[in-house]
């Protein structure tokens, strides 16, 4: 396989979506196991919209571990960055979805095979060698994780490749809540383009207005800041661009993984704008984003976190 465009670093998990919604995860009869994690999702997203794209991640060399590797493949993901490791287990996730489509996690991820992904994990030639890298916070939980995401950033900085951060806040799996605020935060300075929704631009920034939020967020360094709000739309603000899109009326199943296929949208259109001769400007963040709105839309339709997700004509 050729080297990907995009390299995503971060969890790879296993989703079991229940067959049953509106009711509590001790009345669902079956579930669905499919590929869960930010990162798997958001590659995912990418492959389907013909995009060339790696994931770098640790999963256990068991049966689950295996069915995400297998599952990327048959996507188009390039999985030969994962690493199977023999002491811990892949992570499982049980969703559990109300009436209105909102989505909670039980999560079986203690000591799990992603938390313990190490700087030895990465390749940096294989990093510096893609046009961008994307990352998310929740392996900075461990030291050895918080090491390997900022030495991607490094490498990746080094390289001068376009870095990009969803921080995808996970806060009961932390100890303390203000140790993932601070983590998100750190990586958000690091950041060319940071993408977070509405709750986590909040609570990141102490504003509850997402336009100011987005602005306190961009002062830290990053070149845009976008933030997602649900059935509103999005907005942006930053040294590129700045603006807002509404979001299309759609019904809504099942908000799993609208974030994770807004974001492969959002990286897909960037990769599309650095190939052609115009680049990163105001003009076409506009177009890049609403195709990103579009893709978020179209992943609430179905039920978890990638069926909804659409594949390039």
């Amino acid at each position: 396989m050729s080297q990907p465009t995009i390299v995503c670093v971060g969890e790879a998990l296993v989703d079991f979506i229940p067959a049953q919604t509106g009711v509590a995860l001790r009345r669902v009869d079956r579930f669905e196991k499919t590929v869960g994690g930010a990162p798997a999702n958001v590659t995912v997203g990418l492959a389907r919209q013909g995009q060339s794209v790696a994931l770098l991640t640790r999963v256990g060399d068991d049966e689950f571990g295996h069915f995400l590797a297998e599952s990327l493949d048959s996507e188009g993901v390039d999985t030969s960055r994962f690493h199977y490791d023999a002491q811990r287990r892949t992570g499982i996730t049980f969703l559990q979805i109300d009436a209105r489509g909102e989505r909670s996690f039980l999560f079986f991820r203690q000591e799990s095979a992603e938390t313990a992904i190490t700087p030895r994990d990465l390749d940096p030639a294989f990093i510096q060698a893609a046009s961008i890298v994307h990352l998310g916070s929740n392996l900075m939980m461990r030291e050895a994780g918080r090491e390997a995401t900022l030495e991607t950033v490094r490498l990746a900085r080094e390289a001068n490749r376009l870095i990009t951060v969803d921080p995808n806040l996970r806060v009961h799996m932390w100890s303390q809540p203000e140790d993932c605020y601070e983590a998100a935060r750190l990586l958000c300075t690091k950041a060319d383009v940071v993408k977070l929704n509405d709750e986590e631009a909040a609570v990141l920034t102490d504003q509850t207005a997402p336009a100011a939020a987005a602005a306190a967020i961009a002062s830290w360094g990053p070149s845009l800041v976008i933030v997602t709000c649900g059935e509103r739309g999005c907005l942006w603000r930053g040294a590129w661009s700045e603006g807002a899109l509404p979001a299309p009326t759609v019904e809504v199943i099942d908000t799993t993984g609208a974030g994770d296929a807004f974001c492969a949208g959002m990286l897909a259109g960037i990769a599309e704008a650095n190939q052609g001769s115009g680049g990163l400007d105001a003009a076409n963040w506009n177009t890049i984003l609403s195709h990103a709105v579009q893709m978020g839309s179209a992943a609430v339709t179905k039920l978890g976190a990638t069926a909804g997700v659409p594949r390039r004509p």
